[in-house]
């Protein structure tokens, strides 16, 4: 999770293949997608790891689920809304997204607040805020603070 927060934080804008690698990350029907690869989860001289999965994914995402309608995390709020509530699967969270304006420059901050989540994000756009706070919630040991 710390290398796709990183990521995240310093995207620009929307991004494609961040989108495509943070739903992989946080798929957590793994062993469909080992299915739909053709692959097997295996050790060996020839091993099929995770890696070899993930390039697969990034390479050709709709073979494997992704639609840019629903999973642009990068460059949909909704998208990235529709995300945290699956993924923080809580009876209650409260999300604060924002676009503020420091020096003319453009950014995006979010904070998701509930009985078992506190992280914050910032980021280029509202989007990338919040799933830099969701990376952070879920990179954080239950707790701790959330930067």
């Amino acid at each position: 999770m710390e290398d796709l927060l990183a990521r995240v934080k310093a995207a620009t804008g929307p991004d494609r293949e961040l989108s495509v690698a943070i739903w992989f990350a946080l798929n957590p029907d793994r062993e469909h997608l080992w299915a739909l690869s053709g692959m097997n989860a295996q050790r060996g001289p020839k091993q099929n790891t995770e890696a070899t999965l993930r390039r697969a994914v990034q390479q050709n995402p709709r073979d494997y689920g992704w639609e840019a309608t629903d999973h642009d995390f990068t460059a949909s709020l909704d998208a990235a809304l529709a995300l945290v509530e699956r993924v923080l699967e809580t009876d209650f969270i409260d999300i604060e997204v924002a676009k503020r304006f420091v020096a003319g420059e453009a950014r995006g901050r979010a904070e998701i607040c509930g009985p078992a989540v506190d992280a914050y994000g910032e980021a280029a756009t509202p989007a990338l805020a919040l799933l830099a706070a969701l990376l952070s919630a879920l990179a954080t040991p239950e707790g701790e603070a959330k930067p």
